[in-house]
């Protein structure tokens, strides 16, 4: 009998060993694990929503020989540079970058806040900025989009144009950038309603194929573009003056909503693996000393 209890015993201590080593080496791996895990602390991803007031201004000016037409004075183009270059001396707290197109696309300014160097660019604008003539429209978006929009900067387009694209694929690039959630703000420039002769650069009326060249703004495409963008806004400016100082003072006043253009934020978290491995070298000790 007293042999049978001793062997009973022993056959209990044995387990309980079997168990406590059981245990010590499964917190000494949990252990282990966690801080092997500290040196790979989890990201938090997290999008950012909010409305700024401090945003870059891009312009895309159309330099084609159409916006040498002189349906307002002295033509359209000049008039362009006239009304922003007169407003830029009232506009503060701005960056503000300058592209010319026509059939191809040239960065005049890039994006700064020195605005008198901004105003030296618009004023030398003209129709041989560019090196080759036409009205590609989708290709200054691209331009844009690939060289002067960055994902840590906040900035709106504003096109300044008469209209008229020459199959630039104009309506994909738009989505494109729409889906990024970048501004565009179409402003359109001439008379809508009749035809005007088109001057080349001395003033005397552009022949092709022996016939006159006659434009009028063709509001149509303007339209689409700033309608399909976020702030839903086509500007018909016509042959009227462009108040660029009303249209600074709105978006400022009101805000871009931004929605971060889906920016995605990590952020590290150190404090939960810290914390996981510090409970369990705790709850190691304290098994230890109480196992002794």
């Amino acid at each position: 009998m007293l042999l049978h209890r001793e062997y009973n015993k022993k056959k209990v201590y044995r387990a309980l060993n079997l168990s406590y080593s059981i245990v010590s080496s499964i917190l000494l791996l949990l252990t282990i694990f966690m801080m092997t895990l500290s040196f790979y602390p989890f990201t938090k991803k997290t999008v950012s929503h909010r409305t700024s007031s401090n945003f870059s201004i891009i312009l895309a000016v159309d330099v084609s020989q159409s916006m040498l037409t002189q349906d307002v004075y002295p033509n359209r183009l000049e008039k362009i540079k006239n009304d922003i270059s007169d407003s830029l001396d009232s506009i503060k707290g701005v960056k503000m970058g300058v592209v010319a197109f026509a059939g191809s696309s040239v960065l005049k300014s890039p994006v700064t806040s020195d605005l008198t160097f901004v105003k030296e660019a618009i004023n030398q604008l003209s129709t041989k900025s560019v090196s080759r003539g036409g009205s590609l429209i989708g290709d200054a978006f691209r331009f844009i989009d690939n060289y002067m929009v960055s994902s840590d900067q906040d900035v709106i387009i504003i096109l300044i144009s008469d209209g008229g694209d020459q199959d630039s694929y104009l309506m994909e690039i738009v989505k494109e950038i729409n889906q990024k959630e970048i501004p565009i703000i179409t402003i359109g420039v001439g008379n809508a309603d009749s035809y005007s002769l088109v001057l080349n650069g001395e003033g005397e009326p552009l022949q092709y194929l022996g016939q006159p060249v006659v434009s009028r703004l063709e509001e149509a495409t303007l339209k689409s573009i700033g309608e399909s963008s976020s702030l839903n806004t086509y500007i018909p400016m016509g042959t009227n003056n462009l108040d660029f100082i009303k249209l600074f003072n709105n978006l400022k006043t009101n805000g871009l909503d931004i929605s971060t253009r889906n920016k995605q934020n990590n952020e590290v978290i150190y404090q939960l693996n810290l914390g996981i491995t510090v409970f369990f070298l705790f709850a190691f000790g304290i098994y230890r000393l109480v196992r002794k």
